[in-house]
């Protein structure tokens, strides 16, 4: 059973939740593998043109239906309809996968996702869903909590000594606040690691 009410009180207060095993291992290795041939085709399709971003495929549900049916997911469409109310709509839905030792990816700077603040509004809310474990050594996603609230991007010295990091196991979903100031880390091992991204 997931206390959902725990899961919003916590968004609402830090700005971020995780829940565990939204999908069964039978879905994430669909999804994963559907994702792979939807990089590998979005790279030959678009590479070259300006704005592209090697292996970052920013419209997944024209990638198959194992995108489009992930869609219907009870628990995301949970948490996303308690905050944005039933007719919330998908405004993007991407890859976010991580090389090895890759260092200069846009998400592995600090940064939001949404600029503008509406006190006691929700403008929108992301969803990272895990496809591989999500570890200290392979870059797992960095959160500062609280800072929703915050005007300005705090310094890197803060967001270092205060973000914490959000380690899940594959089929986790991490909610947060697109106020909240969030990075990649980096990956140390010699393995991708898989995520898809909602906003």
């Amino acid at each position: 059973m997931i206390d959902y009410e725990k899961h919003f009180t916590e968004i609402e207060n830090i700005g971020f939740t995780t829940i565990k095993q939204i999908i069964s291992p039978v879905e994430i290795a669909e999804l994963k593998h559907s994702m792979e041939i939807a990089i590998n085709e979005d790279n030959k399709k678009h590479e070259g043109k300006p704005n592209k971003i090697h292996d970052y495929v920013v419209d997944l549900p024209n990638y198959g239906m194992v995108f489009v049916n992930f869609l219907n997911n009870e628990i995301m469409n949970n948490v996303f309809s308690h905050f944005l109310g039933d007719t919330w709509t998908t405004h993007s839905y991407v890859s976010a996968i991580l090389r090895p030792s890759k260092t200069d990816f846009y998400s592995q700077k600090m940064h939001v996702d949404e600029p503008r603040i509406i006190p006691n509004y929700h403008l929108g809310l992301l969803m990272a869903l895990a496809l591989d474990d999500f570890t200290e050594e392979n870059g797992s996603t960095w959160n500062l909590p609280r800072s929703f609230n915050m005007k300005d991007l705090p310094s890197e010295d803060y967001f270092n000594e205060n973000a914490v990091q959000s380690v899940r196991k594959a089929g986790d979903a991490l909610f947060w606040r697109p106020r909240v100031a969030h990075r990649a880390g980096i990956n140390r091992t010699d393995k991708t690691r898989n995520m898809i991204s909602f906003h």
